[in-house]
């Protein structure tokens, strides 16, 4: 479980200091997948950079799954914490083969030496991860990330994420840079990935077919308030007005 208690986070401007959260409160629980939305300054991004450690807070607190972790360094939280980002290039390495990736990813938490060695008796399970992707990409071992299109790259970067199963997976718009196919693609594996793993996952997004297709639940920020927390398993009882306004 995921809670922010009584989160405070401002910043100072040329016109005076704004706050954004104000004795903000949240829980997830570990069967959500969560879809957040809200306009441009609303208060998503700061939200999930408060979770990682990219923002300190000003006041408040973060516990995951029973520990507080608002205060611990971001290398440390990301041990916990996976995130797919906006932009695919983000999440993995161009410069490494997409079997060397993996590794990395698999090797998440341990020691390296000089050089970073693939376990050998794991390449099998890396091909049947990019399988299921139905992308080319477990036949691409040993093709650099940065020949991969934002797609198949973003694609790699969820499974990435998931393959040490983090307490919470954040996705932040990691479809947005994507065509209307291919997200719809990362989308299906994400939510299989979350199934499978059951992990909790955050999203935010601003496209509200997918918001309301794959979470279970759908919040809604405005000046860094919940002014909408639905059930989507009740999807009838929502007003789309009332989400556009």
């Amino acid at each position: 479980m995921l809670i922010f208690r009584n989160i405070t986070k401002s910043f100072e401007t040329l016109d005076g200091a704004r706050t954004i959260f104000n004795l903000f409160n949240l829980s997830i629980d570990v069967n959500d997948f969560v879809s957040i939305i809200g306009t441009n300054g609303a208060g998503k991004s700061t939200l999930v950079k408060l979770l990682i450690g990219d923002l300190p807070l000003d006041d408040g607190e973060i516990f995951l799954n029973g520990t507080s972790v608002g205060k611990l360094p971001a290398f440390k939280r990301k041990m916990r914490i996976a995130k797919v980002y906006q932009d695919p290039t983000k999440g993995t390495a161009g410069n490494m083969t997409i079997l060397e990736n993996m590794a990395l990813a698999d090797g998440k938490g341990k020691p390296y030496g000089l050089k970073m060695s693939v376990n050998k008796k794991r390449i099998a399970y890396y091909r049947d991860e990019l399988k299921t992707l139905n992308l080319g990409l477990e036949d691409q071992l040993h093709t650099n990330v940065s020949e991969l299109s934002g797609g198949q790259r973003q694609a790699l970067a969820l499974i990435m994420a998931t393959m040490k199963k983090p307490e919470i997976l954040v996705l932040d718009e990691h479809t947005s840079a994507l065509d209307p196919k291919t997200a719809q693609v990362v989308m299906e594996k994400t939510k299989e990935l979350v199934t499978r793993h059951q992990i909790p996952a955050l999203m935010i997004t601003h496209n509200m077919d997918l918001a309301m297709q794959y979470g279970n639940r759908l919040i809604k920020l405005d000046n860094g308030q919940i002014v909408l927390d639905e059930r989507l398993d009740a999807k009838a009882t929502i007003d789309k007005d009332q989400l556009f306004s």
